[in-house]
């Protein structure tokens, strides 16, 4: 079981500094440019970019539960 974990996770690093590498190459006239997604809370790029990081900050806080029997 910790095998497909540990491919899980690497996966999802990998997947998430391609995404750091695309966001560093945005200009800052990018980053201030209004989204439409909910995340950005009527806001811009850079609003959505820092909303999903807290995001991410919260889930890796959490831990699964224990199964005990």
């Amino acid at each position: 079981m910790a095998e497909p974990v540990r491919e899980a996770i690497r996966e999802l690093m990998t997947q998430t500094m391609a995404t750091i590498d695309t966001l560093l190459e945005a200009s800052d006239r990018e980053l201030t440019m209004a989204s439409s997604h909910a995340c950005a809370q009527g806001k811009d790029l850079w609003t959505l970019i820092t909303n999903d990081i807290d995001h991410e900050k919260i889930h890796t806080g959490q831990k699964p539960p224990t199964n005990r029997a």
